[in-house]
């Protein structure tokens, strides 16, 4: 998971090889789509060892605040809001 992501409510029900994942409202849709792409290029490079990962699965978004020490590193196309 990265930064601001927590778990979400996982049901009984959910498969195991999957985790169910709230992401914070800070992020901007670009971020979202930079961290999705990353991700992806990280199974393709892990290959069939990429089997071990669980699959990240987005449930809600939950409000929040850019944490203190990430709001100066961050750039200012990965906030969906000002800080």
């Amino acid at each position: 998971m990265s930064e601001g992501e927590s778990d979400d409510d996982m049901s009984p029900s959910q498969p195991r090889n999957e985790i169910r994942v709230a992401r914070p409202s800070w992020r901007s849709d670009e971020l979202n789509k930079f961290i999705t792409e990353v991700d992806s290029f990280v199974v393709k490079q892990l290959g069939a060892n990429s089997r071990q990962l669980l699959k990240r699965v987005y449930g809600r978004t939950v409000e929040s605040t850019v944490p203190i020490d990430l709001d100066p590193a961050l750039p200012q196309w990965a906030l969906k809001y000002e800080s």
